[in-house]
């Protein structure tokens, strides 16, 4: 008794230090005495560490606490002898209540169903909740009076403890709590359905999805129809086939949300003659993402309707499969160039899904236009893993597929690091002797994002070449590697006869930051006649000075 009355006074310590290690001690003794003042020093106490540390010992304890809970939850509680006799206060019933739920003491049923008819609403709610974490069966009858409670709050957790002891007689209560004029109500009311699982709810359920005024009801409402597993579609058929946009959106926004338990009640819809339908169910499909959507979306590609054909191709693209590439990639050869397009753009999407079947694809097929499309969907995902395919494709008869070869690696090796480096200017090189105009400014473009220095010499001989596009690419090209001998040359180059070029040559020296070409610009910028540069030359020459000026 000695030790109790010094832990006691060390509870009134104020260094609280000393009193965590008074609730340590008082723990560790486990007798009723230490028990009851803990218990009493958590009624009392307003410092919320204190009280946190005595929670904590509490369950520590045990079991062994319950007795004494529920000598301190009757109306008058009377604590061992050598203690003051006291009225508990309401606030702290919630904590006793908690801590009965915590400790799963089922033999607290009684005192806590005794609570729901306290006149209190706090004590009705603390014990409700403790009722419903302990999933007491024997109190779903005295829980049922509390719905009707004039305290909205009540109602509330009402619903949220019948949805925690998950009795599916709870149901048509909960049913009747859909239409409460509170939306919490409302919300703990779905979610109480939901955590039944009683399918009976799923009807109403969908229409307050769509149509409570409430936000929180809605999103409740989805959940739980997400939670029971099923979903009954018609709800939301006349709002997708709404002229209201708004409707329309918002069924789909629903749908979507729910997820793959929706998935066989919107595949059995793809058979719909409703256009406008099939259209939406694709959308929704494509966003909720399910591989066992493929093949019934693939299926409408037969349809005649273009935007039944385009949904489904969008949809596709969003469900991260190889089996989804291996459909688009028939698409690629579509007579309709709408839809060739648009499966183009997916296969681009699925990116790393869909480049080894690319790349096996490249390999086999002859036809050209296929053959182009794939290089160019290779060059937009930017996968190195396609550039050794890419180098072989440049060798190709077709001046197209070189071409668009040449243009899909100068976007790969774009991002670093470069594999393959060396092989790859080696290729290019060879591709600068090519009898295609466009071939050759394609591999000026890869040698100048590659900065290939050393075929600098190669590089610089494409000044000479007939076509004006190549010249200009060159210039480029000559700018990208860079450095002193790249300045001399363009100076020299600025005497090109063809403007285009010569615009080239300005901005790259421009791009390079050479202030030495002022005098040069200048000479160029002069009025006629001291100058008989093109208007658009000289313009270009004007504007490179105020640039290089302001460096």
């Amino acid at each position: 008794m000695d030790e109790i009355e010094r832990l006691k006074r060390e509870l009134s310590h104020p260094e609280i230090r000393r009193r965590l290690k008074a609730i340590e001690d008082l723990a560790f003794l486990k007798t009723p005495q230490a028990i009851f003042l803990l218990l009493e020093t958590l009624a009392s106490e307003a410092n919320t560490v204190i009280r946190e540390k005595i929670i904590e010992e509490i369950l520590k304890i045990g079991k062994g606490v319950v007795p004494y809970i529920l000598e301190m939850l009757k109306v008058e509680k009377e604590v061992v002898k050598g203690l003051e006799t006291r009225k508990i206060e309401k606030p702290v019933i919630r904590i006793f209540c908690q801590l009965l739920a915590k400790l799963e003491a089922k033999e607290s049923e009684d005192i806590l169903i005794e609570l729901l008819k306290d006149d209190d609403p706090l004590i009705k709610t603390s014990a409700c909740e403790a009722l419903g974490n302990l999933k007491s069966k024997k109190a779903i009858e005295n829980i049922f009076p509390l719905l009707y409670d004039i305290n909205f709050w009540v109602r509330t957790c009402a619903c949220s403890a019948l949805g925690e002891i998950g009795d599916s007689k709870a149901v048509p209560h909960l049913l009747e709590k859909l239409q409460d004029e509170s939306h919490w109500v409302r919300s703990a009311a779905c979610e109480a359905l939901g955590k039944i699982g009683d399918k009976k709810a799923s009807e109403e359920l969908a229409y307050l999805s769509l149509y409570d005024e409430s936000e929180i009801v809605r999103e409740a409402a989805i959940k739980a129809l997400t939670m029971i597993g099923e979903t009954f579609i018609s709800p939301y058929l006349n709002a997708l086939m709404s002229d209201d946009l708004n409707k329309r959106f918002k069924a789909m926004e629903i749908l979507i949300k729910e997820g793959k338990v929706v998935l066989y009640p919107l595949l059995s819809l793809l058979n719909n003659p409703s256009n406008v339908l099939k259209t939406c169910i694709c959308e929704i499909l494509g966003k909720i993402g399910d591989e066992r959507a493929i093949e019934g979306l693939a299926n409408l590609f037969k349809e005649k309707d273009i935007n039944v054909q385009m949904a489904a191709v969008n949809a596709l693209a969003n469900i991260k499969s190889e089996k989804t590439c291996s459909y688009l990639l028939n698409l690629l050869s579509s007579p309709n160039p709408t839809i060739a397009d648009l499966a183009k753009k997916a296969l681009i999407k699925l990116s790393e899904k869909s480049i080894n079947i690319l790349l096996t694809e490249l390999t086999r097929i002859k036809e050209e236009e296929k053959k182009i499309k794939i290089i160019e969907i290779l060059g937009d995902i930017k996968n190195k893993e396609s550039i050794g395919i890419l180098l072989k494709t440049c060798k190709e008869r077709s001046p197209l597929v070189r071409f668009h070869s040449a243009l899909a690696l100068s976007k790969i090796v774009a991002l670093p690091p470069i594999e393959k480096r060396k092989e790859i200017i080696e290729e290019m090189v060879k591709l600068l002797k090519d009898d295609s105009f466009f071939v050759r400014s394609a591999a000026l473009e890869v040698l100048g994002i590659l900065r290939a220095d050393e075929v600098f010499e190669e590089v610089i001989k494409m000044l000479g070449d007939p076509e004006t596009s190549v010249k200009r690419k060159a210039v480029w090209a000559i700018s990208e590697i860079g450095g002193k001998r790249a300045v001399d040359i363009l100076k020299k180059a600025i005497n090109s006869e063809e403007s285009p070029v010569k615009i080239e040559v300005i901005n790259s020296l421009i791009k390079l930051k050479d202030k030495e070409a002022l005098p040069l610009l200048k000479k160029i910028a002069r009025p006629w006649p001291f100058s008989k540069e093109d208007s658009e030359v000289k313009k270009a020459a004007k504007e490179g000075i105020q640039i290089l000026k302001n460096l």
